[in-house]
């Protein structure tokens, strides 16, 4: 059986709350653009994780600007989503 190479499209933004640096998102099919619920999203440097909600949306801690997420599901590539990619909220 082939397995579809499908990635997520992950709009992501670092926000700054109250119990330090966050990093909020929604993890969204890119070929149907539908939200994909309960993702893995898992913060290496942290070493904590989380799942999105039914809806694709997730939050997570981050240590710095720097850090970045790792996005899974099964049947789905997995995805490393850099510094980079991270936005600040106030442009999402």
């Amino acid at each position: 059986m082939r397995i579809p190479l499908i990635t997520f499209f992950l709009l992501l933004s670092a926000v700054l709350s109250a119990q330090g640096l966050l990093i909020e998102g929604r993890v969204l099919n890119k070929a149907t653009g539908e939200p994909v619920a309960y993702a893995n999203i898992y913060n290496k440097s942290l070493q904590k994780g989380t799942i999105s909600n039914n809806e694709g949306y997730f939050r997570i801690p981050a240590g710095s600007r720097d850090d970045s997420v790792f996005v899974s599901f099964v049947g789905f590539r997995k995805i490393n989503f850099a510094r980079c990619c991270l936005k600040p909220a106030h442009n999402c």
